[in-house]
């Protein structure tokens, strides 16, 4: 029998290292920077956790997405998974996302992938799941806007 899964691989080339890199995605204060959360605790290690906390700013109301680690492999891959998000009167949501960081070094940089997948796939998290996808992409631009502002030291 075949799981039918869902899977999205987003990838864009970036001017600085792996490890500067791995560092934007795992250092709170830069979370905080380039996916505009009002606050991110990061345990950085396998096992630990990944929570980041939004707002709409219109309502007030905080979204909260909060992600077990299940690799943490600097500076080259990055796995969170056991998403839950906290929203609106139908919290948690529990999914069964995972999202994959894979960095690879190049001549001018690295190349950052992400590697979204819903296993199995389930309707009822359509919707979800292409909001993941598409704030993923959006990220992109937040991550080379916060690299711009801070730059390696």
């Amino acid at each position: 029998m075949t799981i039918e899964t869902r899977r999205q691989t987003l990838e864009e080339p970036f001017g600085v290292t792996p490890e500067r890199m791995f560092e934007v995605l795992t250092t709170p204060s830069a979370v905080r920077s380039w996916w505009g959360a009002t606050s991110v605790v990061i345990d950085a290690r396998k096992g630990g956790s990944f929570v980041a906390a939004t707002s709409d700013g219109e309502s007030k109301a905080e979204f909260i997405n909060s992600f077990e680690i299940l690799e943490y492999e600097p500076p080259s891959r990055l796995i969170l998974g056991g998403g839950k998000y906290y929203a609106g009167a139908n919290w948690p949501i529990r999914t069964d996302i995972t999202t994959e960081f894979l960095i690879e070094p190049q001549p001018s940089g690295c190349y950052l992938q992400i590697v979204i997948e819903l296993a199995p796939a389930d309707p009822l998290l359509d919707d979800f799941f292409d909001a993941c996808v598409a704030g993923w992409q959006n990220s992109f631009q937040g991550i080379r806007n916060h690299i711009a502002r801070n730059p390696a030291k």
